[in-house]
């Protein structure tokens, strides 16, 4: 309960009655109200105390004017309360100094706070001064010394005063003395004083400061007024400054920096879009400049420009990022398709210069620039798997509807497979585009056979000869051997024999055992001396195809979903549910990380190396190599 906990000492005689109650609450006459500390009285008792106490004063006994004031601030009536009490006080009663005092202390401690945070309050128009208030509390305690709560509000009084009426009358002493042009010297010491003492004026302080250097030239100095009065919390003005003054020293890329900093918290970014696409150009008109600058910046991660930057400025935004992954030897994010999510998977065609993606029943083509080309329709539920024909005219299809389809780049169908009876999980071509492989359902992998695109024959890697279930299969770089991944953790690789009987079989060539839980994707290499595996237990592995472990890929912290090499074979990268690609030399040593916002589900090197093409479930994204960048930066500069 709101109010008065303390003891309120008697030294009132039998003119001065004070009310008190019995144990049970009920009226005992006037003798004396004691408030022991953590003594809470029920609502119900100081409503029957109110109306007695109200009572007897309108009767005519005015030196209850306290007790109602006290009784008022005890069931949270403050208002009510201090109008009593000031009306006590103004009518000599000496007992209203202390409990008017601390009213006025705990209140006025409130408003300041309110105020620090910008809230509503209770401040009235004509606020009473600490100085009053000391006045109130120094009473209390001449009359009765012995009242300790007094002497403890008299020192939060005495505090107050002094932090704010008395320093601001010094404070404001020493702004006459400044605007005077400080004619007996002192000036820092005056200033530093002002500014502790009023955050405002130090704000202030600070921008004329840097305002006034950076009109000398004294960008050092004007660079570190601006940079503190932003720590203190001023906004865009000081952003605005900062910019100029980088300038001013020709630090473009900080000047960038400053700008796009500054356009994150700016209404209007008319005037900073121009300032802004300025210092890129300039940026630009020496890489050599931007590249020293950039390498001095904190570092951090970088992606392709959000749709929240002005059109305008979108192309020139992009080209910063694109230096600073350069400089910084990062992959830069150059585009991201998310508006047909969830999507499944997604994958390079073999010229690099298209991709195509799969999202709920449907695959897309599309230019690497971005532009849709085609649209594949024609399945019934969700396409699990996606593939180009190494030659890269025809398209191939796999869905949980239990069909495949082989598609022109047209969108026109070429081949429908006959329903497999359950759902098909992956689908590949082999390398002469003679088979396309298949993986049905929990434990078969089915092997068809082509002419022009049309089956002729299937053949099964029958239930028992493989591990089961198989999770993912793959065909060798000699397209003559197949690669089945199991949920036991272990790769093999089949080949076609005969038996006695001439009649065709599958033979275990080499088996790969090493991952602590099941495989989710594999790759070869091109010439088909290594292989890589990803499993749930979080690793990747690099085989050679004799089946020795040659390394292992540890830093996920969940399921490895995916694995691809480099086109050169000298690194590696991998996907996974902790929303992370990374890539690594054959050592096992983590080069560099992109940190996603959700689980990937699939990602592989477009066969030159420059890019990358990373799926999760919201969004397809292309990454572009730090090396590529680099070498685009130049050839503009140099055409320019």
């Amino acid at each position: 309960m709101a109010g008065f906990t303390r003891e309120r000492i008697n030294r009132k005689a039998t003119l001065h009655p004070i009310l008190t109650t019995t144990s049970e609450g009920k009226f005992a006459g006037y003798h004396q109200l004691i408030l022991q500390e953590g003594v809470d009285l029920a609502a119900e008792i100081l409503e029957d105390l109110q109306v007695e106490l109200i009572q007897m004063m309108k009767a005519g006994n005015e030196d209850l004017r306290v007790d109602v004031g006290v009784l008022h601030d005890l069931m949270g009536n403050r208002k009510n309360a201090k109008q009593e009490l000031e009306l006590a006080a103004a009518q000599s009663d000496e007992d209203a100094h202390y409990p008017l005092g601390r009213i006025y202390v705990e209140e006025k401690t409130r408003n300041q706070a309110a105020q620090e945070v910008s809230l509503e309050n209770e401040k009235s128009e004509e606020e009473i001064s600490w100085n009053a208030v000391v006045n109130h509390l120094k009473k209390a305690t001449d009359i009765n010394s012995g009242n300790s709560a007094a002497f403890f509000f008299l020192g939060k009084a005495l505090e107050k005063l002094v932090e704010t009426e008395s320093l601001k009358h010094a404070a404001d002493a020493y702004t006459h003395y400044i605007n005077a042009e400080a004619p007996i010297g002192f000036l820092d010491e005056a200033t530093a004083f002002i500014q502790k003492q009023d955050p405002e004026r130090k704000k202030k302080a600070l921008m004329e400061q840097g305002t006034l250097a950076l009109e000398k030239g004294e960008t050092e100095e004007s660079i570190q007024a601006f940079q503190e009065a932003i720590q203190l919390g001023v906004g865009i003005e000081a952003f605005m400054n900062l910019a100029k003054a980088y300038e001013q020293g020709h630090n473009l890329p900080r000047t960038v920096d400053t700008y796009l900093e500054a356009m994150k918290s700016s209404e209007n970014k008319e005037e900073l879009s121009l300032l802004l696409g300025k210092s890129i150009h300039a940026l630009f008109g020496d890489l050599d400049l931007a590249k020293k600058g950039i390498e001095m910046l904190p570092d951090s991660d970088v992606g392709e420009v959000t749709g929240e930057s002005p059109p305008a400025l979108k192309e020139e935004l992009q080209k910063t990022i694109n230096v600073i992954g350069a400089v910084r030897n990062k992959w830069v994010r150059v585009r991201s398709w998310e508006g047909n999510a969830p999507y499944s998977s997604a994958t390079f065609a073999p010229d690099g210069q298209t991709i195509l993606s799969a999202d709920h029943n449907t695959a897309r083509l599309w230019r690497v620039t971005g532009e849709e080309l085609v649209q594949y329709n024609g399945h019934s539920d969700v396409i699990q798997s996606i593939a180009f024909a190494p030659d890269g005219q025809k398209i191939l299809t796999a869905s949980k509807d239990t069909t495949a389809i082989i598609w022109n780049l047209n969108g026109e169908k070429i081949e429908t497979f006959p329903s497999q009876q359950e759902p098909i999980h992956s689908a590949t071509y082999s390398a002469d585009e003679q088979f396309v492989l298949f993986v049905v359902g929990a434990d078969k992998v089915r092997r068809f056979h082509l002419e022009s695109g049309t089956i002729t024959d299937r053949f099964d890697i029958q239930k028992g000869e493989t591990q089961s279930p198989v999770t993912y299969a793959a065909f060798h770089p000699n397209a003559q051997q197949i690669l089945s991944c199991g949920k036991d953790g272990t790769a093999i690789v089949w080949d076609e024999s005969e038996d006695q009987a001439k009649e065709t079989m599958w033979r275990k060539v080499q088996a790969f055992a090493g991952h602590q839980s099941g495989l989710t994707h594999a790759c070869f290499s091109p010439d088909g001396d290594l292989l890589l595996t990803s499993s749930e237990d979080g690793s990747a592995k690099l085989w050679k195809s004799t089946g020795i472990e040659h390394q292992s890929f540890n830093g996920h912290t969940e399921t490895v979903t995916t694995v691809d090499f480099a086109p050169n074979h000298s690194r590696i990268l991998t996907g996974s549910r902790d929303r992370s690609v990374r890539f690594w030399n054959l050592d096992g040593q983590t080069l560099q990380q992109i940190q996603l916002a959700s689980e990937v589900l699939s990602a592989n090197y477009s066969p030159d190396g420059k890019y990358i093409l990373i799926t999760t479930p919201e969004s397809v994204q292309l990454w572009e190599n730090p090396d590529s960048l680099w070498e685009k930066l130049l050839a503009e500069r140099n055409n320019s």
